[in-house]
């Protein structure tokens, strides 16, 4: 059977500047929450966050993404797809709490089968 990766990057923020990524993990995904205040969608993986920036954490162990960002939507469908079919998803955050004070904010993943 072939591997199937899908690759979502913010390829805008990424392109043009400096970016050190905090944490890096590989997990399948337990919950997905949206917040539509926010509107904030929470990514809760089913291991423990490792390496979080010191603003992550007081709030949970989730990574956390505008759904007003670019590529909100794609995020949002393949992180649910991923969720449904049980798959190890590779989490890379930004390293700071860009879209919410608390949380890591999610640069981009990898979907694997």
């Amino acid at each position: 059977m072939k591997r199937f990766v899908v690759t979502f990057l913010l390829a805008g923020s990424l392109v043009g500047s400096p970016h050190v990524l905090a944490s890096t993990m590989v997990s399948t995904i337990s919950d997905i929450l949206i917040f539509g205040d926010g509107p904030l969608v929470y990514v809760y993986p089913t291991s423990p966050l490792v390496g979080v920036p010191a603003c992550a954490g007081s709030n949970g162990p989730y990574y956390s993404f505008l759904l007003t960002r670019p590529y909100a939507k794609e995020y949002l469908a393949g992180l649910l797809a991923a969720q449904a079919r049980g798959a190890n998803v590779t989490f890379f955050g930004y390293g700071d709490c860009r879209d919410q004070s608390v949380s890591e904010t999610l640069a981009y993943f990898t979907v694997q089968s």
